[in-house]
């Protein structure tokens, strides 16, 4: 009679001791974030009527508590973002009646944004500032963790939205260089220098270049920032991606990294023969730029090494393996002199080097010329005032779109990685509800299935130098 109760006190007190074995272990999930900056909640995000709930990234260090699943752990992490004022789901739907009401709303109100002087006063409190602003201090997944990006972000004005880039990328695996023109405003200079000084792996260049469009200080500028991340985070990084600070990102983290490993080693780049040739044509001169565009007289000369010069944007995503090539190799540096002398030097450095494969530049570009007139262009969402599809949803500056709310609905069902441009003072709920989105995107993106198909299948991917 007394055996099954000694029995089942046995069981009873072994089955408490497994209970609290389990609740005492930990499991290493989050990578510690930089400078320690991760606390406890203080208050809510706000610009405007932009309202970000009141969570925070928890200073859990290097372990999570088994037992709490990972989607509780990233809900904890990662911000959640509301605006209040209007739907946004309906705008991404493209509901007329909400776009009107939203229209109104911005007609009969006007947003303040903040100044550069008073993004670098409330940046200069580096943890109060991250724990306001809510940065993501988690790697949040080993792949991620395993996977880091370098970004050059070319900056020149309006700290506020470039810090809500910034924000929207940032994770402490990753490395950030901010290029400050040389026009730029004191104010907004000391704003991006107090900003950077908050975190371990951003900062600004120490060379400041006076960028004018069009010209060969774009291509100084890149490379700027190019051979700091790859002087100063050697062989730390997997891919190198230049942004602007009037972007802002169409796929999260996560979403990057899968995309980019799918890419197997392939670059990305626009390039084209037609428009090239066309204007070369009518480039008969060599140029030389000392601040002013200078005519030499001397007749262009073929570029060296056989090189067939290729036209496309500056805007790139390479591997570590041409940029290392684009700064250290002899080919490389004789073709930039060469470069230098054509106009838009720019739109033909990085492009020609990536689709000359002779030169068997890593990830390079192996397929045929046809091929190249019709290879996606995947780094860049970019609307021109001259292209056949001239829906901007909009305004144009400058012959680019400026999105606008109509364009809601497009922009998050293109597969392109970034959307270029955004203007945060014009229709301000435009870029409010690309942050909703993209947060809430990465906040539920690690429970949802993401097919990487359409990006292992594009030409620069199966057609590439490894």
């Amino acid at each position: 009679m007394h055996k099954p109760t000694l029995v089942r006190r046995l069981l009873l007190v072994f089955t408490c001791l497994i209970f609290i074995a389990l609740n005492l272990a930990v499991v290493c999930v989050f990578r510690s974030s930089p400078s320690n900056l991760c606390g406890t909640a203080q208050e809510n995000l706000t610009h405007g009527s932009f309202d970000v709930e009141n969570r925070h990234p928890a200073d859990l260090g290097d372990v999570a508590v088994v037992g709490q699943s990972f989607n509780e752990i990233v809900d904890s992490v990662v911000p959640r973002v509301k605006i209040s004022d209007v739907d946004c789901k309906l705008l991404f739907e493209g509901d007329l009646d909400e776009l009107h009401y939203a229209e109104e709303i911005m007609t009969q109100t006007q947003r303040h944004f903040l100044s550069d002087e008073r993004m670098f006063l409330k940046s200069k409190n580096c943890t109060k500032f991250v724990k306001e602003r809510q940065y993501i201090l988690s790697s949040l997944t080993k792949e991620e963790e395993e996977f880091p990006l370098a970004f050059s972000i070319m900056v020149y004005k309006n700290a506020e939205q470039v810090e809500r880039l910034l924000r929207a990328i940032y994770r402490p695996q990753n490395f950030y260089c901010f290029h400050v023109d040389n026009k730029s405003s004191p104010a907004f200079l000391n704003a991006m220098t107090s900003l950077s000084s908050c975190f371990d792996n951003v900062f600004v260049a120490n060379t400041h270049v006076n960028v004018v469009w069009a010209e060969v200080t774009v291509l100084d500028a890149e490379l700027v920032c190019m051979e700091e991340l790859f002087k100063r985070y050697y062989k730390k990084w997997k891919y190198f991606i230049n942004l602007t600070g009037q972007e802002f990102p169409l796929k999260t983290n996560m979403e990057l990294v899968k995309i980019l490993k799918a890419y197997g080693g392939a670059n990305d780049m626009e390039g084209t023969l037609k428009r090239t040739f066309f204007r070369r044509n009518m480039d008969r001169f060599t140029k030389e730029w000392d601040g002013h565009l200078h005519l030499t007289g001397q007749t262009l000369p073929p570029a060296p090494f056989g090189i067939v010069p290729t036209k496309g944007a500056v805007h790139i995503t390479a591997t570590w393996g041409f940029v290392n090539f684009t700064l250290t190799d002899p080919i490389a540096k004789e073709f930039l002199k060469w470069t230098r002398k054509t106009h838009r030097a720019c739109e033909t450095f990085f492009t020609s080097l990536n689709h000359n494969p002779h030169l068997m530049v890593p990830g390079s570009f192996t397929g045929s010329a046809e091929a190249l007139e019709t290879k996606p262009f995947m780094t860049r969402y970019k609307i021109w005032v001259d292209e056949s599809i001239p829906f901007c949803g909009g305004k144009f500056v400058r012959a680019i779109c400026i999105f606008g709310l109509e364009h809601l609905p497009r922009l998050f069902v293109r597969n392109e990685l970034f959307a270029n441009k955004f203007h945060q003072e014009f229709q301000p709920y435009t870029l409010d509800c690309m942050e909703e989105w993209h947060y809430n995107k990465t906040r539920l993106g690690y429970s949802l299935p993401f097919n990487t198909q359409h990006y292992r299948s594009l030409p620069f991917v199966k057609d590439k130098i490894i």
